[in-house]
């Protein structure tokens, strides 16, 4: 059997319009922004947890122009980082 063990974490310094978008998406999903939150942060814990260069044939294009020009250093400094 396997124990789970969570944390509490406190986030700050979060602008406002963006904690709103957050709490907005949770409502959304019927989750409390905790909730949300937790569930993000799992999401990025567990794609950062093996490298493997063929999972990037899974990422989908979200968007275009000013907002994804480093999109290709983004995804270097994903797959090559060292103690990452």
């Amino acid at each position: 059997m396997t124990r789970v063990i969570f944390v509490n974490v406190t986030i700050r310094n979060v602008e406002e319009t963006t904690y709103r978008k957050l709490k907005g998406e949770a409502a959304r999903e019927a989750l409390t922004i905790g909730e949300y939150l937790a569930k993000i942060v799992e999401e990025i814990g567990n794609r950062k947890q093996a490298k493997n260069p063929a999972q990037l044939l899974e990422y989908k294009p979200v968007g275009r122009g000013k907002k994804f020009r480093n999109a290709s250093r983004m995804i270097d400094k994903w797959l090559y980082e060292e103690g990452a």
